[in-house]
């Protein structure tokens, strides 16, 4: 029982430290100022009681329903914050590549695999990333824009992908259930 006690406390103190540790900025623009979009949602992707990375979605407005999210066309940004020091882009890579597959038809994710190896190449591989790291996906009508650390490191023109790309955190099998409920802006 003590144990327990314990561990709920260390974890509940975790927590509050984590988010105390990550500012997230309230507004984002998609190309600056001229489309403002308020933070939809927070949370921390965590695998095996470690913090990989905290990730924001921002949207024009505030929305709770995955679906609609993913059905409506307007600008998008999920902005990730390298937490852990020893995550690559090629774990990056590889989760969003997961997630693809689980959150995309068999046809879906075969048309994908062209746009999966540019995320890879943009990612840099084997380049580690280092804590305090941002990477962003920004939404726009036909396409995704890819940033690091504010450098644009390209861009995805494609119709379908940015919805496919988005159900890695939003879709039935989310990468991180926990954190989809964040981003949704749903309270635990």
């Amino acid at each position: 029982m003590r144990m327990r006690v314990a561990l709920g406390w260390m974890a509940w103190t975790l927590c509050g430290t984590v988010q105390a540790q990550t500012q997230v900025p309230e507004c984002a623009g998609a190309d600056g100022p001229a489309h403002p979009l308020v933070i939809n949602g927070a949370g921390m992707s965590s695998k095996a009681f470690v913090d990989l990375y905290a990730a924001e979605l921002y949207l024009p407005a505030k929305q709770t329903d995955a679906a609609s999210i993913l059905a409506s066309a307007g600008d998008k940004s999920l902005v990730m914050r390298i937490r852990f020091f020893g995550l690559s882009g090629a774990l990056i890579a590889e989760r969003l590549r997961a997630g693809l597959r689980a959150n995309t038809s068999a046809d879906e994710f075969r048309q994908a695999q062209p746009h999966i190896a540019a995320i890879d190449a943009m990612l840099g591989s084997g380049t580690p990333l280092a804590r305090g790291d941002v990477l962003r996906f920004d939404w726009r009508a036909g396409g995704v824009r890819f940033t690091v650390n504010g450098v644009v490191r390209g861009c995805i023109e494609d119709a379908a992908f940015p919805a496919q790309l988005l159900r890695v955190w939003l879709g039935s099998e989310p990468v991180n259930p926990a954190l989809k409920q964040r981003l949704l802006g749903i309270p635990d």
